[in-house]
């Protein structure tokens, strides 16, 4: 390693600086994703569920998937609202 870092002229810190913001990207992705998660589930009034969201981001050209979208929002505690039927009413 050392070898390498001197053959190409740079410092030991440019390489460790470069290994602990490799994942920058990714990180700044996942957030925006939360982001617009949460703005959806709130601007619909609280009752859409994960499948519906995953919709909402697909046609607004943000791909993801469902599993990753009921994780997510799993990590920020948001639920959807289910409403369940009464018997004998139509």
């Amino acid at each position: 390693m050392r070898y390498l870092l001197l053959k190409f002229k740079l410092y030991p810190n440019h390489y460790y600086n470069y290994r602990k913001n490799r994942n920058a990207n990714y990180r700044n992705q996942k957030q925006h994703l939360r982001s617009s998660i949460k703005e959806i589930y709130h601007e619909r009034g609280d009752t859409i569920g994960y499948r519906m969201i995953c919709d909402v981001l697909n046609r607004k050209k943000l791909s993801c998937s469902y599993g990753t979208v009921y994780r997510y929002m799993k990590e920020m505690n948001i639920k959807a609202t289910i409403m369940v039927k009464k018997k004998g009413v139509h």
